[in-house]
């Protein structure tokens, strides 16, 4: 069962299933939800010891595409992005992206995303899947994180499917 996070930001979810932060964007990454999702996983971390993060973005082709941001604001988000990874890794076992596959758009998007990862000095493991399942089955792989409960991937589906879209707000 994934629970409701609260989130006063727009085009962001965030719901908790253990120690598994679900983060669902509705639109590129920004400040305050950046900022959101490190609060919501230093939350966490005071309950479970070590934490997994969950992020899905549900249609990449429904997003505005990055180029409309002003560069200062993208800039600025991947800044806030890399000191917020270096704060959340010492609670961090792993993070997982889940950019769900809407043909070549959504293969661009995790290929960019895999290499962003790649280029990142993160000592916690990153990496990009087409599903659930898939993240599901790669955090159970990981040697220092905490034990899942059976049906995450399930879970996580039915909470999508029941909750109103990130785009919301």
């Amino acid at each position: 069962m994934v629970n409701e996070l609260p989130s006063a930001v727009p085009h962001l979810r965030l719901g908790s299933a253990g120690p598994v932060l679900v983060s669902v964007f509705g639109n590129w990454p920004n400040g305050p939800m950046l900022r959101a999702i490190r609060r919501a996983q230093l939350e966490l971390s005071k309950e479970h010891r070590r934490v997994l993060s969950l992020t899905i973005i549900p249609d990449v082709q429904q997003l505005p595409t990055i180029g409309h941001q002003q560069p200062a604001e993208r800039e600025g988000a991947l800044a806030q992005s890399a000191a917020i990874a270096t704060e959340v890794e010492r609670v961090t076992a792993g993070s997982a992206m889940v950019i769900h596959p809407r043909g070549v758009i959504g293969v661009m998007v995790r290929t960019f995303m895999a290499t962003l990862s790649v280029m990142s000095r993160s000592t916690m493991p990153l990496k990009t899947f087409r599903t659930v399942e898939e993240a599901e089955a790669w955090f159970a792989t990981l040697p220092d994180a905490p034990k899942l409960s059976p049906g995450l991937s399930r879970a996580v589906t039915s909470w999508l499917a029941a909750q109103p879209s990130a785009r919301a707000g």
